[in-house]
């Protein structure tokens, strides 16, 4: 069962009330949608995306349900959230009281997808939220095989800042030599035994994380939405990320958008996660909560 992360300190932070229209643009299990939609109702609007064809199908029914009983409007689709500007305008739509990005992968994601976003499991490796979509070709497996060693290097320090990048891409590049790397029990079997007796964290997690923020353009995306918010929202704008350079893209944007006059970070120190919600959902344990507010017009 997915838990969502940090679901107290977000409904604290965007204040959703009965009559507001909110996006979730990360939908995934739909943890945090359904306390927003309690929130909003009567009366409010919920729209919610995910770039996972697999989280709308599983999550439609039950919100649309939700919204239904309460009284509030719940529109729920496919796509990524740097398309959320043309749905609203689909839907007639206007700006958000409050919009939500869960940035990290669910517990259905990571468990049933069959996509390879963990080495707990021997799947293909494809790692694309969204396997429908004919504009992104490009899978792990593609990027494994067909990238030059130092490409490959450069892609597990970037996107994951794995200190042994050199020295895995190197590995990679000798064993698919004799034979190609399709599955992720293939991946683990040459770079899961250059484990760091310093750390906890097992030696494939980073080239894992690095392999799957690459496919998905996922630091792109980041900045893309940052660019959007004042057209987008025109109140709080909460971020949940799991990963130091998604904080930082996080982090600059913010700082930009409020330099620019268009919001007032309302986070002046990162929110994480309580002692007793790591204790309960040790995934949880490197959230970090950003959150904004956008303003209608520039001050």
């Amino acid at each position: 069962m997915h838990i969502p992360v940090l679901l107290h300190e977000v409904i604290t932070a965007l204040e959703p009330k009965p009559g507001n229209f909110f996006i979730d643009g990360t939908l995934g299990g739909g943890g945090h949608a359904r306390e927003i939609i309690k929130k909003i109702s009567p009366g409010g609007v919920f729209l919610g995306l995910d770039a996972d064809k697999h989280a709308i199908e599983n999550a439609r029914r039950e919100l649309e349900s939700l919204g239904k009983e309460l009284g509030s409007d719940v529109f729920v689709r496919h796509g990524s959230y740097t398309e959320i500007q043309d749905i609203k305008k689909e839907k007639n739509l206007g700006k958000a009281d409050g919009l939500l990005l869960d940035l990290g992968l669910s517990s259905n994601q990571l468990e049933e997808s069959g996509r390879g976003f963990t080495f707990m499991k021997n799947e293909p490796l494809d790692m694309r939220y969204d396997a429908s979509d004919n504009r992104n070709n490009l899978t792990a497996e593609k990027i494994i095989n067909g990238c030059a060693e130092e490409e490959l290097a450069d892609i597990f320090w970037k996107y994951g800042e794995e200190r042994k990048s050199r020295q895995m891409a190197k590995a990679i590049v000798t064993a698919r030599k004799k034979k190609r790397i399709e599955t992720t029990a293939d991946l683990l079997e040459i770079i899961g035994e250059r484990r760091n007796q310093k750390t906890r964290i097992h030696p494939a997690t980073k080239v894992f994380m690095a392999l799957r923020i690459r496919v998905n353009s996922e630091f792109e995306h980041i900045e893309s939405i940052m660019e959007q918010l004042p057209s987008i929202v025109k109140g709080k704008t909460a971020i949940i990320s799991f990963h130091s350079l998604e904080d930082r893209l996080i982090k600059e944007g913010f700082k930009r958008i409020e330099k620019e006059g268009w919001g007032s970070i309302q986070t002046k120190k990162v929110i994480k996660p309580s002692y007793e919600e790591i204790r309960e959902n040790p995934k949880s344990r490197s959230a970090k909560l950003r959150v904004i507010q956008i303003l209608s017009s520039r001050f």
